[in-house]
């Protein structure tokens, strides 16, 4: 059974999607906007093969171009706790780390929300943290995107729930790591379309 703890408080500021932050990160609220902006061949993991119950410290995924651990860290146990088809933690009082392994993420965007004990969303103030400092604090209200894409390689991310009203495990869901295109290819995708629209008039 999942153990019963307490965290220290976090603020709650919600992103809107697609905002664009200094040091060339943009945070995502809405899926598809996150994928619109990623390249095609992103690793996207459903987490339907985890074990069930006490999954141990660590977890690590691949798919042959993009590899990760998962990992608790905090004041608890410091292992994972999962449900079919989620990963968590097996106290209130660790964060889920995922830790990318391969070095060449540029985008990860998931479901990133708060748990009771018994795996049902609850409202908490979550913070997302990336590895360049990029904070993402938001209320969780049950299946809540957030998606990131940088111009640095992410090499590593923090999902933590507050626990300062009563008990929320941080739970992770539907993650997808990828790449973002090449400088310029946006916008020459762009250009394509206002070309092909002058064509058709």
């Amino acid at each position: 059974m999942k153990m019963r703890s307490a965290l220290t408080a976090a603020g709650a500021l919600a992103f809107v999607g697609g905002t664009a932050l200094a040091g060339g990160t943009t945070v995502y609220t809405d899926e598809g906007s996150f994928l619109s902006n990623i390249e095609p061949g992103s690793y996207f993991e459903e987490f339907d093969g985890v074990p069930v119950g006490a999954a141990g410290p660590l977890l690590s995924f691949t798919d042959g171009t993009y590899s990760y651990d998962i990992t608790a860290v905090g004041a608890g146990t410091n292992d994972l706790f999962n449900n079919p088809s989620l990963v968590s933690t097996d106290s209130a009082l660790d964060a889920l780390v995922i830790t990318f392994t391969s070095g060449n993420v540029l985008a990860v965007g998931g479901v990133m929300f708060a748990t009771d004990i018994s795996f049902i969303p609850v409202a908490a103030n979550m913070t997302v943290t990336l590895s360049d400092g990029t904070v993402a604090n938001y209320v969780s209200t049950g299946a809540n995107f957030r998606g990131f894409t940088s111009d640095v390689t992410i090499t590593s991310l923090t999902i933590d729930a507050d626990d300062s009203l009563f008990n929320a495990w941080s739970t992770l869901d539907n993650l997808r790591v990828g790449t973002v295109p090449a400088p310029g290819t946006l916008a020459m995708l762009g250009l394509g379309c206002v070309f092909a629209a002058r064509r058709r008039r």
